[in-house]
């Protein structure tokens, strides 16, 4: 009798289904809907959702013809590509209806036409925490962001069928492209030396600044004669090399990178539109004109010098006036100031193991500057400079001593400052990439008031030379930063929480939908990639420092970094929890988070605790 009733049942529902369905499809205007089958239920919904986002686009094209770019197939072809660039997660007022068939299965989905305004609510979230992302970044000078993250937003906007978007008051149709232009036009570009460099090589510097300040970042392109070369402005300078032809130019065309094709996939939603939403063009152009009698001055030749009356230190392509901080003693800064003219000329043309003796036969030292060279193809600016002489725990360290680093598979000459290390006698013992000036002036700024600068100095110094292991491919020195249970985590956080126990930590985090890799798996995955790219670089476009409470010596450091390479580029939060009770300090999580952007899904600090 049980088995008749259940029979009975599911008749019933097969019924109701089948009337909902048949009542569904003969309503007129009221719904969109779809169908599919497959042998999977999976592979069902999509054939239904694909329908569904079809004859949504073909009531919507009309909206769309001035945002969407014709493609070969015409105006209606690239709308429904525009539509599938909504996911199921998006349309989430979707409904489904699911049989299973004797050949496979069957899913009819639907959804109100009143409802269709809703499925465009994530794409505007995402396009309004662009805009706000981006104006953070402008208030904060750093032109090069706020101008990416406009732009990606435009495109998004472009993605949506409403001609005005609002955040509260603002329209955004019209504000974005209007800050797009007042940041061009705010950049100005001035000659700071003009070098020639033997024949048919020249050397430009130019200071880039705003009515703020020195420009924190921006990327330049600019012609060469016979191609296009890039370079990325930090801390208001950059510095860049002309060959052949363009070393005779009394000018130079200069254009402001807004369009940041390289990176697109950095947010999946830019880069799925891409070729698909029209691309606003701003006039970006700016002209640097030059001596134009000799078209540049050449380098003088002479010996290195060095001078401890004047805090100077001098070769031939660079000079540094030290800037000395705390109580060095005379003896120690004269020693500091041999060593650093000893240095600098590792870092120029002469070769690293020819000057071993210059670094006391350090192999460490001696195996890290060639690496520096080797993977950053170094090269110092040729202007005057002004680092600080400060104190650390162990000796000294020279920071902001700036170079150039080129990488020619990305296409880029990037600015970057390095940190030189002495020790209490004034002898070389290492060198990292440092931190923006701007950035790490910034955070000594904020010291201030958290009153805890000797510990975030710390900080600073070990998230430098974790970045600059991974930039000189020391696979020995990220081995040894990373605990032996350390957690890494990969992936995006979807939105239950849940309680999990990895080793040491006991955690409470979003739920996410990551890869999980030990140590030991990571460090192999970093193997492979060093030995697969010609060229990485990462930065970060910001830093915050966390100390957890009642755990003296734990801190969180979450930025938002930037890593380039040969071949695949990407952009994402990442977070590091740090132990420094340790003699050397201990990484026991990092976790990547790829394409994230609202900080409510990140994951932080207060996620953690770490017990004995």
């Amino acid at each position: 009798m049980k088995q008749i009733l259940i029979i009975l049942f599911l008749a019933g529902v097969c019924y109701s289904q089948k009337t909902n369905i048949e009542i569904i499809k003969q309503s007129g205007k009221e719904y969109y809907w779809g169908e599919g089958s497959a042998n999977r239920v999976k592979e069902a919904e999509r054939a239904a959702l694909t329908q569904v986002t079809e004859s949504i686009a073909v009531k919507i094209t009309s909206l769309f013809r001035r945002k969407v770019s014709e493609g070969g197939n015409g105006l209606n072809d690239n709308v429904e590509r525009v539509m599938k660039t909504y996911s199921g997660a998006t349309l989430k007022n979707v409904n489904f209806i699911r049989e299973k068939k004797s050949s496979g299965y069957y899913v009819f989905c639907y959804i109100s036409r009143n409802e269709v305004d809703k499925i465009f609510q994530e794409r505007k979230k995402l396009l309004r925490d662009l805009a706000l992302k981006a104006d953070e970044f402008y208030k904060d000078n750093s032109y090069g962001y706020a101008l990416k993250y406009n732009f990606y937003a435009l495109l998004l906007m472009n993605s949506i069928p409403e001609q005005n978007i609002y955040s509260g008051d603002i329209n955004l149709t019209t504000e974005i492209p209007s800050r797009i232009n007042n940041i061009i036009s705010d950049i100005k570009f001035s000659v700071e030396y003009d070098k020639k460099r033997g024949e048919g090589e020249r050397e430009i510097g130019l200071r880039v600044t705003s009515q703020k300040g020195d420009i924190r970042n921006l990327e330049i392109t600019f012609w060469t004669g016979n191609n296009e070369a890039e370079a990325m402005v930090s801390d208001g300078f950059v510095s860049f090399d002309l060959f052949g032809a363009s070393t005779q130019f009394h000018k130079l065309d200069i254009n402001v990178k807004y369009v940041y094709t390289y990176c697109k996939d950095e947010i999946k939603e830019v880069g799925e539109l891409w070729d698909l939403v029209a691309h606003p063009i701003f006039k970006a152009e700016k002209t640097i004109r030059f001596d134009e009698k000799n078209g540049g001055t050449a380098a003088p030749e002479t010996e290195p010098v060095q001078s401890s009356a004047s805090g100077k230190i001098t070769n031939s392509v660079y000079s540094v006036e030290l800037s000395a901080g705390g109580d060095c003693p005379e003896i120690i800064k004269a020693e500091i100031q041999k060593n650093s003219v000893k240095l600098i000329d590792i870092l120029g043309d002469k070769p690293v193991m020819t000057l071993s003796e210059a670094v006391l036969n350090d192999p460490f030292l001696i195996s890290k500057v060639s690496n520096l060279k080797k993977y950053n193809r170094l090269k110092l600016p040729d202007f005057t400079n002004t680092p600080s002489l400060n104190q650390v725990f162990s000796g000294w360290e020279m920071r902001s001593f700036p170079v150039r680093n080129t990488y020619r598979t990305l296409g880029k000459q990037i600015m970057e400052n390095l940190v030189l290390d002495f020790d209490t006698s004034g002898k070389s013992y290492d060198i990292n990439f440092g931190l923006p000036v701007s950035l790490y002036r910034d955070f000594k700024e904020q010291s201030k008031y958290t009153g805890d600068w000797d510990k975030r100095h710390v900080i600073i110094r070990f998230l430098e030379r974790y970045r600059t292991s991974f930039m000189t491919r020391d696979l020995e020195a990220i081995d040894k930063m990373f605990a032996e249970k350390a957690v890494i985590i990969v992936g995006r956080i979807l939105k239950d929480n849940s309680l999990k126990d990895v080793g040491k930590l006991y955690e409470q985090i979003p739920d996410v939908e990551y890869i999980r890799m030990t140590k030991d798996q990571y460090i192999e995955k970093q193997r492979r990639l060093f030995a697969l790219r010609e060229d990485i670089h990462l930065g970060f476009s910001t830093l915050k420092i966390t100390r957890k409470n009642k755990q003296d010596g734990v801190y969180g450091i979450s930025m938002r970094q930037h890593y380039n390479s040969t071949g695949y580029a990407d952009e994402g939060f990442l977070f590091l929890l740090v132990d420094f009770n340790h003699e050397l300090p201990q990484i026991y999580v990092r976790s990547w988070q790829p394409q994230e952007w609202d900080e409510k899904e990140l994951i932080r600090l207060s996620n953690f605790t770490l017990y004995d």
